[in-house]
């Protein structure tokens, strides 16, 4: 931990380039005895005198002093360099921006996100990562990464959080299974089919909690964290599934259709959330970041 303050360094250049006590002191704005005593001070710290001082003629370098000067030059011009980019960011937004995004989240979200800033905010260097929750909050705890997309479920209270959307569970059915026609599907009218799960968390706590509140059990035929290996299966009429993101195209990837049927209320439901963790600033970055989501939900 460096012992020598940014002052003291001013101060040791401004003696430095007046070559007087006095000189600095109506420099930096203050009394003699108060540049003296911090250059004394300094001197003490560094274990080695700065300044030869003559009497009534000001003072000059020794030559420890004299290969210092652009060392201390050198770090007040960097803190001069530190405290415009801050200030700079505040201002117009510049700098690094890393967000986490849960997989089934990313598609939706991040292309408009990336989108939105490579055009308007070119100056911000964005990166984003994949993961859930267990992947990305301890990052986010350790100030590695800056925000988070997530559903709402197993979120800890310590996060600070915003609403992007609200979402209700539906049953992914293949265009060829017996409910496909319907309006809305009780649950326990196919609780006793094969479930394709979506085995990542927070997805099957939440999925299972959906068929707890309705007192059923499920017969649980596969699992799988891959999003479109679950549409994949029931394309193929494997099982059926109960997701709440739903892709504007219908099909899997092999060209299978698919019919999203809404569960029939009350059902509980699920938000997707921009969380942040309570300890950091909110920087411009990321206030843009919040209102870019909820932009991109609004035109869900």
């Amino acid at each position: 931990m460096a012992n020598i303050t940014l002052k003291q360094l001013a101060y040791f250049k401004a003696a430095a380039e007046t070559g007087s006590v006095a000189d600095a002191a109506k420099r930096e704005n203050l009394t003699q005895p108060s540049i003296s005593s911090a250059l004394l001070k300094m001197e003490a710290t560094l274990g080695v005198s700065l300044f030869v001082r003559h009497h009534a003629q000001g003072v000059s370098l020794t030559p420890t002093g004299l290969r210092l000067l652009p060392l201390a030059r050198a770090l007040l011009r960097q803190a001069d360099e530190f405290e415009d980019l801050g200030r700079s960011e505040a201002e117009e937004p510049v700098g690094n921006l890393k967000i986490g995004c849960y997989p089934t989240l990313a598609p939706t979200f991040m292309p408009a996100v990336i989108e939105t800033f490579r055009k308007d905010y070119p100056r911000i260097e964005l990166e984003f990562v994949e993961g859930t929750e267990d992947d990305i909050l301890p990052k986010m705890e350790a100030g590695e990464i800056d925000a988070g997309i997530f559903y709402d479920t197993c979120l800890p209270d310590n996060v600070k959080r915003v609403t992007l959307q609200t979402l209700e569970p539906h049953v992914l059915l293949s265009a060829g299974h017996r409910m496909a026609g319907r309006k809305e599907i009780d649950l326990a009218e196919i609780a006793e089919e094969p479930l394709i799960l979506l085995d990542t968390k927070p997805g099957r706590e939440y999925f299972l909690q959906v068929l707890a509140a309705a007192d059923l059990k499920p017969n649980i035929y596969f699992r799988s964290p891959s999003f479109e290996v679950i549409r994949g299966l029931v394309g193929r009429g494997l099982g059926y599934s109960i997701l709440v993101t739903k892709p504007r195209s219908q099909m899997t990837y092999d060209g299978l259709p698919l019919v999203h049927v809404p569960v029939k209320k009350p059902v509980p439901n699920t938000s997707v959330c921009l969380v942040r963790m309570p300890t950091f600033t909110t920087t411009k970055a990321v206030a843009i970041l919040q209102e870019t989501c909820r932009a991109i939900s609004r035109a869900l």
